[in-house]
């Protein structure tokens, strides 16, 4: 994600440098593909995947009860059934409306960071922003994997990164040097 925002020199250095990184490991330890593909070959006998791939039926018939606001916020919890997917968890406990608007939340934060991208004319600025996309999309991105709202250092991760997505916004509109978005302006 953060190479959409860098220069063609960094990326060719960050690309060399991940070849390079790759070999290396390649080099060190030759086995590492055999663990890697071992991974997921197989996974539909592995009891781990089976227990949380089993879990998505039971979802789906709570979401079936209350499909538009949910069983109510924290009351599915984890010692009920683990589904290992945080957007599968809200859709059982806030429904359709909850799920809705926390994609709204999703798609707010990238549309806010990406016009203070484009208004910006700091380098330093501009780096910051594109780190802040990448680290809310991994978070949200990570979010559908496992229930990240049951561990309180990944939620407290994922809403720092928004707080601080914020807080460069708000920033950069109080900037001297921040630019007027077009639909702001006023008809002289």
């Amino acid at each position: 994600v953060c190479m959409v925002g860098w220069s063609r020199k960094q990326r060719a250095m960050v690309l060399a440098l991940a070849v390079g990184g790759l070999g290396l490991v390649f080099l060190v330890a030759p086995r590492i593909i055999n663990s890697v593909t071992g991974m997921f070959v197989g996974a539909e006998e592995d009891p781990s995947v089976t227990s949380r791939t089993d879990s998505y039926g039971v979802a789906w018939f709570f979401v079936d009860r209350n499909p538009f606001f949910g069983r109510g916020l924290g009351t599915f919890l984890p010692k009920y059934r683990i589904f290992d997917n945080q957007y599968l968890q809200m859709m059982v406990s806030v429904g359709i409306i909850g799920v809705l608007l926390f994609a709204a939340f999703i798609i707010a934060t990238f549309i806010q960071l990406s016009r203070v991208y484009r208004a910006c004319e700091d380098p330093k600025t501009r780096d910051l922003v594109v780190a802040l996309i990448g680290a809310a999309a991994a978070g949200f991105a990570g979010l559908a994997f496992f229930d990240a709202f049951a561990f309180p250092m990944t939620m407290g991760t994922i809403f720092l990164v928004l707080g601080l997505a914020s807080a460069v916004t708000r920033l950069n509109a109080l900037s001297p040097s921040a630019k007027v978005p077009p639909d702001r302006t006023e008809a002289k």
